[in-house]
């Protein structure tokens, strides 16, 4: 990968090198992945380049608020962030490398990959084992929270919701990511690379998934296991919004077309109804 994508990170103080950070941790995930997934899966590659991808997302994340939405810091000077349901800990390994950052990791069960990847890295990261329901952490204790790509995971989302606006802090940012479903409806789905899933109610796409393809991932013990685990995909940014009381709301929709581009039009009807067609959700808790 070029060098030239890191320049605009160049005054950030960091611990080690982003290209050299970058293909150690690549190295890392391709010698465990298959821990989970089993290479005869058909949606192996795709899983394989998606946990890739943790990484470069959480240099965006880092680029983004940097250079657009500067978190405020807290006390000691430092950003404390959050990120809850860190996965393979691409995102959380890509912060911490920034040294005014303070990461804190967590999972509903031990993360080795991330355990791996922190002591191998030697980076600064804090592993906690809780659930996103009844989060361990004082009030107003974090100036930035990440829910990226498992609020659809979750049982009983307006919980964790509240718990989330309680811990983060006034002023602070809670950035939010899940798929939106018109998005996909005619695409494969996200999670299991199965083209037309979301027209269904969740009992049948665990039926399709689980039974008719039998997708299967591996369990943090190394047990195969069925591999449907959504609890509901949004249709609309208000589903979302609603359960974090109080929140001031921003939708980002990302991508840039030219006005000569052919898929201009289509583009722009995505940007002017991007509470249908969302990127990412900011959510702000009020100064108080």
């Amino acid at each position: 990968m070029s060098a030239d994508m890191w320049q605009d990170l160049n005054g950030i103080e960091t611990w080690l090198p982003w290209g050299e950070l970058r293909a150690r941790f690549a190295d890392i995930i391709q010698s465990r992945f298959a821990a989970w997934v089993s290479a005869e899966q058909s949606h192996f590659r795709e899983q394989l380049i998606f946990a890739l991808g943790r990484f470069d997302e959480g240099v965006g994340i880092l680029r983004y608020f940097e250079q657009h939405c500067v978190p405020p810091p807290g006390r000691s000077g430092r950003v404390r962030l959050l990120d809850i349901g860190a996965g393979n800990g691409g995102v959380s390994v890509a912060i911490a490398n920034c040294r005014r950052y303070d990461v804190v990791s967590l999972d509903i069960v031990p993360n080795n990959d991330l355990y791996h990847s922190r002591k191998a890295l030697e980076l600064p990261v804090d592993m906690t084992v809780a659930t996103g329901n009844k989060l361990p952490f004082a009030s107003n204790s974090f100036d930035v929270i990440l829910l990226l790509d498992m609020i659809e995971h979750v049982r009983h989302p307006e919980e964790m919701a509240s718990e989330v606006m309680r811990v983060l802090a006034p002023g602070g940012a809670c950035m939010l990511t899940t798929p939106p479903r018109l998005r996909y409806l005619l695409k494969p789905d996200p999670h299991f690379g199965i083209r037309g899933i979301l027209f269904f109610p969740n009992a049948v796409q665990r039926f399709i998934v689980d039974h008719i393809f039998r997708r299967r991932v591996r369990g943090h013990l190394g047990q195969l296991e069925r591999a449907y685990d959504v609890e509901h995909i949004f249709w609309h940014v208000r589903e979302i919004t609603k359960l974090f009381p109080g929140a001031e709301v921003d939708v980002l929709y990302n991508r840039f077309l030219h006005p000569g581009s052919p898929r201009f039009t289509r583009w722009w009807l995505e940007y002017e109804t991007r509470e249908f067609f969302w990127d990412r959700i900011m959510l702000r808790k009020p100064n108080a």
